[in-house]
């Protein structure tokens, strides 16, 4: 079903004149894509569409970014630079596969549509992925670390890079709408490191909220790694390439006929 969801989106890619964005940029809304009916709301274990899944794809035949190697251990082959009008970079190194980059677009997409806060986006990969420091892993453009959202005295919400308090249900639930939309593209979601112990807060807060059904669906996605309080790390899977390959262009244009 990814691999339908992926080709379905390169074959119907166009790409609409340039738009302006929250900070005056061009920015391409190459494709829309009807995704699963999959947010949550409050007291809800249904799963209702409400969710804006607009999410832009390079047009079919494009090269497309290449994760080769492992996270640890690894290189990035035409990488894509994160540039979202939806997100604050804080550093240099964000580039990454068009499996990351999209998914981080569309989920911060859809928390600024939430929040009206931009989503805090720390390091990805290098240009040409390898090693840099501080980290182990992040070397072949499918690994982003992601700042939390908050909400203020006075209601306003925020993304930062800073520790949530466990305790708090209102950081717990914004947070958590960011784990549910991360989940939500077209791209599929290997892993989410978080603090085991906001994990452990974070099941207890969803269980009592919307159900078993909710953190079946999410929440399993979340594991725990030390050293990760002040900020979301995701990995994605990478699109099987190969596979991926086997449909023609006019194979994929039969399909979406039948």
């Amino acid at each position: 079903m990814k691999i339908y969801h992926y080709l379905l989106g390169l074959a119907l890619a166009v790409v609409p004149a340039p738009t302006q964005g929250i900070r005056a940029r061009q920015s391409q809304q190459i494709c829309s894509t009807s995704l699963e009916n999959k947010v949550i709301s409050h007291n809800a274990s249904v799963l209702q569409s409400t969710f804006d899944s607009t999410v832009s794809v390079v047009p079919y035949g494009t090269m497309l970014p290449e994760a080769i190697g492992s996270p640890s251990r690894g290189r990035l082959k035409d990488g894509r630079k994160l540039d979202s009008e939806y997100t604050f970079e804080m550093s240099k190194n964000r580039y990454g596969t068009a499996e990351l980059v999209e998914t981080i677009e569309q989920a911060a997409r859809a928390m600024y549509h939430k929040t009206q806060a931009e989503l805090v986006v720390n390091d990805l990969s290098r240009a040409h992925g390898g090693k840099f420091r501080p980290h182990k892993s992040h070397q072949n453009g499918l690994d982003a670390d992601l700042g939390h959202y908050f909400i203020d005295n006075s209601g306003k919400f925020y993304s930062a890079n800073l520790k949530i308090n466990a305790a708090n249900k209102q950081d717990l639930d914004v947070n958590w709408q960011l784990v549910v939309r991360l989940q939500q593209g077209i791209y599929e979601v290997d892993e989410l490191y978080w603090s085991p112990r906001y994990i452990r807060a974070m099941k207890e807060h969803v269980l009592g909220e919307y159900r078993s059904e909710a953190w079946e669906r999410y929440g399993t996605k979340l594991k725990g790694w030390k050293g990760h309080t002040t900020h979301l790390h995701v990995r994605m899977k990478e699109v099987n390439r190969r596979e991926a390959e086997i449909l023609s262009e006019n194979e994929v244009r039969d399909t979406l006929l039948r």
